[in-house]
């Protein structure tokens, strides 16, 4: 028996609501399903990609293609027939993506119409355009204003022309690199690129990475670019001190001399403390430069000479930057008392590098876990079995309970302090005091999930758990089966979050007096309900008033109901996006939806995306809302 045998048939209702919320599930489908036009429309809706999971005829629907169009540009590669030399067709998927060029015809690809629209979304288009429009003036002006790089398929003529050149190097530095070589020798070409992008000087003629005004505005703007200049340049000191003002670690390509030049090596760390690392072996022995560096970067201590790592005063400046710093100081200062003891006022979590003698003293380590709970980790064990020690660090994180000694997890003061301060702690308490009453209140009155870790008869506490769901809805997931049948508990939570309906019993989402409660306390509820209710109109209209996407999960007849879908997009213009076709296509319905919310134009038919008034009340709702119009309305 082949795989696919093996595979569940999805019945056509179920099918249609998967590929609805998920166009790509069109590939679990049967095959006969992939031929069912209305089931593939709303696959491609939701996911133009879809489309290439459609039975063959339906890739040569051009209603089909175009819905797969407008929502992704490249699903027309999937596009059969003599769709991609459908003009109209292409200029909608290039609006969408312009790089959808590469799949129309030949042809197509020759046609000015819909190639200057493609670059002007993506300049890389133009790669797939026809080989006299890459040499066509104004259309390649297009692509590089747009991107820039765009220039690298212009036709030879044009890389060799001074004017488009200008305008590409103008617009990204780099794109140098495909201008013809001359103008890479051109100075006042290069000097717009460099300005543009500092490291363009690698596409720069020889002669002009050495030329010093050309390399000095080009470390200007990006001191990495001196790693292009001329050996000479690079042991030039006005060019390095420059290079390394705008980047520190521009130091790493200066010559030897200058890398030892305390004024250079000054100007690198105080830019950027790690470029430390490239300094002469002498600089990073003087205290002068380190201290410059570990100040603007802690972490640069690493690279200190080892008697700086030994020094107080640069470590304490270190420490003072970036407590993380300790694990590069001498192992003697890491068992300096008063050095840790300024360290901890700045991050406990510096105790983790700090050593071990230290790590036994507690009034260090209650400073730690005073700064942060978490530094309880590392402390001793005779610490973490030390009460007053273990009660700051979970009044300041309560999941630092994970780290203290055993007994505490059963201590009725210490768990009470944690769960005041974060009530998943309640995950590290005991089994006993999980099942205590005043300990688990006092924890899903700081998150409501946190009955997830009561005991199971706590979770059956009727008061405990509308405690919890009034804190957070889908607590009630960690109910009991008994209060998720609890139709008060139940809208409670649903109140709190519509989500939370999914955990309501199976026999509460079948009476419709709970569902009439839960979809009027909140719409999303509705997609939790059964098939029956999701088909009722007076459930769904309820759902509508508060949520009108709650319309994705009505049944098919009431996504084509006048009521049921008017209602919805006054209440929330998108869910246009999951009314009937003919909805799409209805002038006031689609008024009302653009009214509420501009961006609904998107799921417009296209006739109505071309209606002036309709295009005018969308971008007075939402200026943004234009891209979505007809392109002449684009243009008007």
């Amino acid at each position: 028996m082949s795989e696919a045998a093996d595979v569940p048939q999805l019945d056509r209702d179920t099918a249609l609501a998967l590929v609805s919320k998920n166009g790509n599930a069109l590939k679990d489908v049967s095959k006969e399903l992939q031929g069912d036009p209305e089931l593939v429309m709303a696959a491609v809706v939701q996911n133009g990609s879809a489309l290439r999971f459609a039975d063959k005829e339906l890739k040569a629907e051009r209603s089909i293609v175009l819905a797969a169009v407008r929502q992704n540009g490249h699903a027309l590669e999937h596009a059969t027939g003599d769709l991609k030399a459908d003009q109209d067709l292409a200029l909608v998927a290039v609006q969408q993506k312009g790089v959808a060029l590469k799949f129309v015809s030949p042809e197509i690809q020759g046609c000015r119409d819909v190639v200057l629209p493609a670059v002007r979304q993506n300049g890389d288009a133009l790669v797939y355009a026809a080989k006299d429009l890459q040499g066509d003036r104004a259309l390649v002006l297009e692509a590089i204003h747009q991107k820039g790089v765009a220039f690298k398929h212009a036709s030879k003529e044009l890389r060799a022309d001074l004017e488009m050149v200008m305008a590409a190097v103008g617009q990204y530095g780099d794109t140098l690199a495909y201008a013809a070589k001359p103008l890479q020798g051109d100075r006042n070409v290069v000097m717009v690129a460099v300005g543009q992008m500092g490291i363009a000087l690698r596409h720069a003629s020889k002669k002009l990475r050495g030329d010093p005004g050309v390399v000095l505005h080009a470390v200007q703007h990006d001191g990495e670019a001196l790693q292009y200049a001329s050996k000479e340049l690079q042991a030039n000191y006005e060019v390095v001190l420059a290079a390394v003002h705008q980047k520190g670690s521009a130091l790493q390509y200066a010559g030897k001399d200058l890398q030892a030049d305390r004024r250079i090596v000054i100007a690198a760390v105080k830019q950027a403390g790690s470029s430390l690392r490239f300094a002469d072996v002498a600089q990073r022995a003087e205290k002068e430069v380190v201290l410059v560096a570990v100040r603007q970067c802690g972490k640069a201590l690493e690279h200190a000479a080892p008697e700086m790592r030994a020094d107080r005063e640069v470590v304490l400046a270190a420490l003072t930057r970036q407590p993380a710093a300790l694990s590069f100081a001498d192992e003697e200062l890491r068992a300096d008392l008063g050095l840790l003891t300024a360290a901890v006022k700045k991050s406990g979590e510096v105790m983790k590098y700090a050593a071990l003698e230290l790590r036994s003293n507690r009034e260090l380590v209650l400073a730690a876990v005073q700064k942060q709970g978490s530094a309880l980790a590392y402390a001793c064990g005779d610490l973490q079995a030390d009460k007053d020690v273990v009660l700051c660090a979970v009044q300041q994180y309560g999941k630092a309970l994970s780290h203290s000694a055993e007994a505490f997890r059963s201590d009725p003061d210490v768990v009470l302090a944690a769960v005041l301060q974060d009530g998943i702690a309640l995950k590290f308490a005991s089994e006993q005091l999980r099942g205590r009453r005043d300990i688990v209140i006092a924890a899903i009155g700081q998150n409501g999930l946190s009955l997830e870790h009561a005991s199971s008869e706590l979770q059956a506490d009727r008061a405990i758990v509308l405690a919890a769901v009034g804190s957070h809805g889908c607590a009630l997931r960690h109910a009991s089966p008994v209060l998720q049948d609890d139709p008060e508990v139940v809208l409670s939570a649903v109140k709190k979050h519509g989500g939370a309906f999914q955990s309501a019993s199976a026999k509460l989402r079948a009476d419709k007096h709970t569902v009439l409660s839960a979809v009027q306390a909140s719409g999303k509820a509705l997609h939790f309900c059964s098939k029956e209710f999701q088909a009722d109109r007076e459930i769904v209209l309820l759902a509508l008033a508060n949520w009108g996407s709650a319309l994705k999960f009505a049944a098919k007849e009431l996504q084509a109901d006048p009521d049921i879908v008017r209602t919805a997009v006054r209440q929330q213009g998108v869910a246009l996006a999951h009314a009937s076709k003919e909805f799409k296509a209805d002038r006031g319905t689609v008024l009302s939806a653009v009214s509420q919310d501009g961006e609904a134009l998107m799921f417009a038919a296209p006739e109505l995306q071309g209606d002036r008034d309709i295009v005018l009340a969308s971008v007075a709702q939402r200026g943004a809302a234009l891209k979505y119009a007809s392109k002449e309305l684009q243009s008007d």
